[in-house]
């Protein structure tokens, strides 16, 4: 069920409502008018009153669903099954091959080896460490080594 016809639902049920409450005062009038007391005075301006109270409420909610009926959410699209298929799947970065085991050393085990690496070998381990861990002490040994 989409977001419009919710919010016709929603008037529809409310125009009902107030049409109701509309016959119900105006019954409740009659009858107050058949009173001669002064409570019969008291009960029909009490009832004046919540008629208009309740007229007002039902204007302003009206109001409102027309706002939101102009402006709708613009829904976010969905994927398709063929949609997921075409998207490129994200490169992991592979770890640099200069250094042994790389990924299960720690910085402190990588640092002393970044001096004895060549120029294309620290770009390798540099754009691995960025595009993964960016562990400060690695870089900051890259940064020292060139």
């Amino acid at each position: 069920m989409s977001k419009e016809t919710d919010l016709t639902d929603v008037r529809e049920a409310t125009e009902r409502i107030a049409a109701s409450l509309i016959t119900i005062s105006s019954a409740l009038e009659d009858i107050v008018r058949t009173l001669s007391t002064s409570a019969g005075k008291k009960v029909g301006s009490d009832l004046r009153q919540a008629k208009a109270v309740g007229q007002f409420t039902v204007l302003s909610a009206m109001s409102e669903l027309k706002k939101h009926a102009k402006t709708p959410e613009t829904p976010a699209p969905k994927i398709t099954l063929e949609a997921k298929i075409k998207m490129p799947k994200e490169k992991k970065p592979t770890p640099p091959t200069c250094i042994s085991n790389y990924v299960d050393l720690t910085a402190a085990q990588i640092v002393p080896l970044v001096a004895s690496l060549t120029p294309e070998e620290r770009a390798e381990v540099l754009a691995y460490e960025k595009a993964t861990r960016e562990r400060k002490t690695i870089l900051a040994a890259l940064k020292k080594a060139t």
